[in-house]
């Protein structure tokens, strides 16, 4: 129930009970039979009043799911390369923590390369290197950078020591609504050191009176990951003709979009997460799953999470003739191109990571059926007034002084 609805309910009560408080309070009377007219005001008020207080207890708004805008980390400087699928092999989990739907999310947003990445990479960051960490969003609190393993994080290390996280500085920024945090990490390519961003962001929106949000989670992997990157680096455009294909770089392949806000970028495999993990501390909440957009998939550690994962594993060309080979990604010379039906299968199904997750207190069913029970108990007075405010009676007659 609306809360102009209820309101609506509110003042009719209110009205009719001052209407008849008023009249009781003027003094009318009839010697004939009459009806209590305070009686008929103060049961439709209790009447009214119960009513839309039953509706706003039972009520829980819905939302549609928005679109999943994605979060983008980019390492400065490396290639992907085609042997790998131009996958750089990159890991971001995301732990979030709910505390009160009333206060902002803390989010534990971490990078964890993987064997393949130090693999191909680890002679050009010996000396050190910069990641940059893109946030959809252009309202969070960012409270600490940390490089060093986390105990634990959702894919811990094995065969190594647990290192103590040390606090570096960060560099921050907004670039076209995303937050912008960039890393300087000494010696990355001989520590192999994963890189932590905390931050605080208002992603909860209450979604009933007893108590209860919705938590939008963004996406870790696939192409929101891209559009975020682009807009982060500055080459995502408002107007469609101005991403346009670069001829001299064959790694662009085709365009990525989003509609809140409207951007359109050419799209480049290294600017893509391809692996990804979110839990979520719901603290003294509890998970709806009917109404989560997708509930959580998994546990880790115990805890509620999603996970993803995203990659073309190959490009080439189309085929000279039929029942040739058919990559991931085919295009012609002329630079128009299109997916493979096994690549198209496995995007419709693939997930994100994102979610927007319905939350509701832990004690919402009491709360909601001790209210009902109250607002029962008041609907029956109510009646009771009403009933008896028609019953026909006679005033006394007026006695004669001798």
């Amino acid at each position: 129930m609306s809360e102009w609805w209820g309101r609506v309910l509110l003042v009719a009560g209110a009205v009719v009970a001052l209407t008849a408080f008023v009249d009781l309070y003027a003094g009318f009377r009839s010697r004939r039979p009459t009806w209590s007219v305070w009686r008929l005001g103060l049961g439709c008020s209790l009447v009214l009043l119960t009513v839309g207080l039953g509706g706003a207890l039972v009520t829980v708004d819905t939302e549609e799911p928005p679109e999943q805008l994605g979060i983008a980390v980019v390492v400065d400087g490396v290639k992907a390369i085609p042997e790998r699928g131009f996958d750089l092999g990159l890991f971001v989990a995301a732990n979030v923590t709910v505390t009160s739907c009333e206060t902002p999310v803390t989010v534990r947003l971490t990078l964890e390369p993987s064997a393949e990445f130090w693999t191909d990479h680890r002679k050009e960051l010996r000396d050190g290197g910069r990641v940059d960490f893109g946030i959809p969003d252009d309202d969070v609190d960012i409270e600490q950078v940390l490089v060093g393993q986390e105990p634990g994080v959702p894919l811990p290390r094995a065969g190594t020591s647990v290192v103590d996280q040390r606090e570096v500085t960060g560099e921050t920024e907004i670039v076209d609504g995303v937050t912008k945090v960039s890393v300087d990490v000494p010696d990355w390519g001989r520590t192999f050191d994963p890189v932590t961003v905390v931050f605080e962001a208002e992603w909860a929106e209450t979604r009933s009176r007893l108590g209860g949000c919705y938590v939008s989670l963004p996406a870790l992997t696939g192409l929101p990951t891209v559009v975020t990157a682009s807009r982060m680096s500055g080459v995502a455009w408002s107007d469609p003709d101005e991403a346009e294909q670069d001829p001299e770089d064959d790694s662009v392949l085709f365009r990525v979009t989003s509609t809140n806000p409207e951007r359109y970028a050419v799209y480049d495999p290294e600017l893509e997460v391809t692996r990804g993990a979110t839990t979520v501390d719901v603290g003294d909440y509890a998970i709806d799953a009917s109404r989560s957009s997708p509930a959580p998939t998994t546990t880790i550690q115990g805890t509620p999470a999603w996970t993803c994962r995203s990659a073309i594993s190959t490009l080439g060309f189309l085929a000279s003739g039929p029942n040739g080979p058919v990559p991931d990604y085919a295009f012609n010379q002329s630079g128009a191109g299109a997916f493979s039906g096994s690549r198209m299968d496995a995007v419709t199904g693939q997930p994100s990571c994102g979610s927007l997750l319905a939350l509701e207190d832990a004690h919402y069913g009491t709360k909601r059926d001790l209210g009902l029970i109250i607002v029962g108990a008041l609907f029956s007075v109510g009646v009771e007034l009403l009933m008896s405010a028609f019953r026909r009676r006679d005033r006394p007659a007026a006695t004669s002084q001798d």
